[in-house]
């Protein structure tokens, strides 16, 4: 293989030397041939902006330069401001709609559990008719005719009552 490569002019290159030796060295790579760089023209200047006066701002335009960025950040930092009070209103808001929604549903289930109170009660309680059968078997019976007494509503007089000395 080396006869091939001396026959037809090329040569390889050496190999470098990785050693941690102190006697170890290492070989050079040969130079091989760098790419032409072409030449770039240099850009070309406008003939007219050597010709002309380059005039600096008056100070009414230096001023009015510097005021319109301030102005605008003036106007940017109220826009954040008005923002933020915006969603601390909304918040405050919305929490005060949480807080009565929390307060009706806590009256809504003191509401239920007295119902509920009132249903076991009611179920407990004696019905009419049991009531009914106790008064008679205690002695009550319906009133008679001679027992009931009519009120007057408009002038408050009663009617047929018994004279006192009966």
């Amino acid at each position: 293989m080396a006869q091939a490569a001396k026959a037809s002019g090329k040569v390889y290159a050496p190999s470098r030397v990785y050693s941690y030796s102190p006697a170890a060295t290492a070989e050079a790579l040969p130079e091989y041939e760098r790419p032409v760089q072409i030449p770039r023209p240099a850009p070309k200047r406008n003939p007219a902006s050597s010709t002309r006066v380059r005039r600096e701002p008056s100070y009414r335009e230096k001023r009015k330069m510097r005021l319109i960025p301030r102005m605008l950040s003036v106007a940017g930092i109220f826009a954040i401001a008005a923002v933020l009070l915006f969603v601390v209103v909304r918040y405050s808001l919305i929490a005060n709609e949480y807080a009565e929604n929390n307060a009706i549903r806590s009256d809504i289930t003191e509401l239920e559990s007295r119902i509920t109170e009132l249903q076991v009660q009611l179920d407990g309680a004696v019905e009419l008719d049991d009531a009914r059968r106790a008064a008679l078997d205690a002695g009550l019976g319906y009133p008679e005719a001679e027992q009931i007494i009519k009120v007057d509503g408009i002038t408050g007089g009663l009617e047929n009552v018994p004279p006192a000395g009966d």
